[in-house]
């Protein structure tokens, strides 16, 4: 999504904003597959049609995508709010624990994560799969609240790889530059999850106990 201040993209898992003027006069919607190639080509003039966005480069070379039209892309604005959070330098060593540990998350083939455990001062992330698992502990520099949470190790691969520094919150992580923003949903652990699915059954079965004795109860005063 291009405007006239940032640029910005979204898969529904992450997000990134990054703030820079473009000379456009309207939001406009590209699909990633056909801007990704300008990168290499140096462009520095844009231009709007009714239907493409134009680019030109230096040598005069025009590379043109068409725009997605008729789609309202979604407001991010608030899921860029960043509550309150604990600051993490990410270990040496992380990225290459990531990719060990991905040799058994990955034969989970719905739910590639490995588990992050973080307490001041120690991070142990673990990949598990279903011939066996592999789990590293590493010295961190982190004084938040216990937490866990479950990511995807090729995510922890390529953030590890380009930043020593994050911010996590129980449920996002956020990575910020000086003008970008960078954040990824967390998965609950599987334990979580199942805790959170057992305390919904409960409700929905005290909601239908409820039901059935004030129907009791009203079948009793028809009597």
């Amino acid at each position: 999504n291009l405007t006239p201040t940032y640029i910005e993209a979204t898969d529904t898992f992450q997000l990134a904003r990054y703030k820079m003027a473009m000379p456009i006069d309207r939001n406009t919607l590209v699909r990633k597959t056909s801007i990704k190639h300008i990168i290499q080509l140096d462009m520095t003039d844009v231009c709007l049609t009714e239907s493409w966005i134009h680019f030109k480069n230096g040598t005069g070379l025009v590379y043109s995508c068409r725009r997605v039209l008729g789609d309202d892309y979604p407001d991010l604005t608030d899921h860029l709010i960043i509550p309150k959070t604990s600051k993490a330098k990410l270990p040496k060593g992380l990225a290459a624990a990531a990719k060990l540990c991905s040799v058994f998350s990955s034969e989970n083939k719905e739910s590639n994560f490995v588990t992050l455990e973080l307490r001041p001062g120690k991070l142990r992330i673990k990949g598990q799969g279903l011939s066996g698992d592999h789990t590293e502990i590493k010295q961190l520099a982190y004084n938040g609240p216990p937490l866990e949470v479950t990511i995807s190790p090729k995510l922890v691969e390529e953030i590890t790889k380009k930043y020593n520094e994050c911010e996590i919150s129980p449920d996002r992580l956020f990575v910020r530059g000086e003008h970008w923003t960078y954040i990824s949903a967390l998965e609950l652990p599987r334990a979580e999850r199942n805790t959170v699915a057992e305390t919904v059954s409960e409700e929905v079965e005290e909601v239908t106990e409820e039901a059935h004795e004030d129907e009791t109860t009203d079948d009793s005063s028809g009597d």
